[in-house]
């Protein structure tokens, strides 16, 4: 079943047996484009996904070096590398909010999409729109994703409207940094409804 065959309920319910979903309240910004913007918007997934590589390069396990290298030196070359990449980060961010500012709004996400409650004063879409997708991610890796999506399901409704978009070009890093951040997101619930109940 596709995502285009999917209600909002079914969305939210079926679609987690095969993907691990987070409804969540994120920075995040969909836009309008034309075919004419793809090949542009392409590169610069690109660009972000090669400097997401690096990261995950960069933070590799040292740990697995121990036999070859002295402890001490394992232990300094870890601790330049997590500085390097606070550095990096921090840049990154700086940069981020020069450019854009990404208002938060709730967002049912997944690796192959989103669900998007609507809000006052917000564009139309239709289905078959293209989009330009920004979230950002509370991830020490790959906070900042981007994408292309497609307007799958629009929901007309006066309780909840909203709509669905499906991934049509997005890097398989940030793909796998969302379903991570779902995972962990689920498990965090999990974890706090079991000590709610211990405590009761």
């Amino acid at each position: 079943m596709s995502l285009s065959e999917l209600s909002e309920g079914d969305f939210i319910g079926k679609e987690r047996r095969n993907s691990v979903r987070a409804r969540t309240r994120i920075p995040c910004q969909i836009e309008k484009i034309s075919h004419e913007q793809i090949s542009e918007i392409e590169s610069e997934i690109l660009d972000i996904a090669v400097v997401d590589a690096e990261h995950a390069t960069m933070v590799s396990d040292w740990a697995s070096h121990t036999g070859e290298l002295p402890r001490e030196v394992v232990f300094v070359l870890s601790e330049m590398r997590a500085m390097r990449q606070q550095m990096t980060d921090l840049q990154r961010a700086v940069d981020l909010s020069n450019k854009n500012s990404l208002a938060p709004r709730w967002v049912t996400v997944n690796d192959k999409g989103l669900w998007l409650p609507c809000i006052e004063g917000e564009e139309e879409y239709v289905v078959g729109d293209l989009v330009k997708v920004q979230l950002q991610l509370p991830l020490l890796s790959s906070p900042h994703v981007l994408a292309i999506g497609e307007i799958i399901r629009v929901r007309e409704s006066e309780t909840r409207p909203g709509f669905a978009l499906e991934f049509r070009a997005i890097s398989s890093i940030h793909a796998e940094a969302i379903m991570e951040y779902a995972l962990k997101r689920e498990r965090q619930i999990a974890r706090s409804k079991l000590f709610a109940s211990v405590n009761l």
